[in-house]
């Protein structure tokens, strides 16, 4: 299996005032190796899109996206207990199992709570729903924020 490496660019700035001058430090490349290798999380052939990550203060982290299958397009999720070494066998989040389900954007807030916000277009073009879990992603509470 493929190792994957992200090279990210550390900008160390530190200000001093000394005469009135900020003192920059030189930019740093640094490369951070994810080991061990990527984990699978859906290992279905449908279309994926709109792929997004979060994480709580709890260790947990959690991956949405839209999964196209049969003509329809449902929201997916699935999270990691341990800091993404496993992750737990993906669910469907969306109530509606009919039509077009896609853009999904989740966050955890303060309390850890999962929410997880997307588009419906399966009966009048586009509601955005609102998915709550208040536990880690075993369930869910649904609402229509548009109406």
């Amino acid at each position: 299996m493929k190792k994957l490496s992200i090279i990210m660019v550390l900008v160390l700035v530190s200000t001093s005032v000394l005469a009135g001058l900020i003192s920059v430090a030189p930019i740093v490349n640094a490369a951070v190796d994810l080991t061990p290798d990527p984990v699978l999380v859906s290992g279905t052939s449908n279309v994926k899109a709109k792929i997004g990550v979060c994480a709580g203060d709890d260790g947990r982290t959690y991956v949405v996206w839209a999964e196209r299958s049969s003509g329809t397009s449902d929201i997916m999720f699935s999270y990691s207990s341990n800091f993404g070494t496993t992750f737990a066998p993906y669910a469907r989040v969306n109530n509606n199992i009919t039509g077009t389900q896609h853009n999904p954007q989740a966050l955890v807030d303060h309390n850890n709570n999962l929410l997880i916000a997307w588009e419906d277009a399966a009966s009048d073009g586009g509601d955005i729903i609102l998915s709550r879990s208040t536990d880690g992603g075993l369930t869910f509470q649904e609402i229509n924020v548009s109406n």
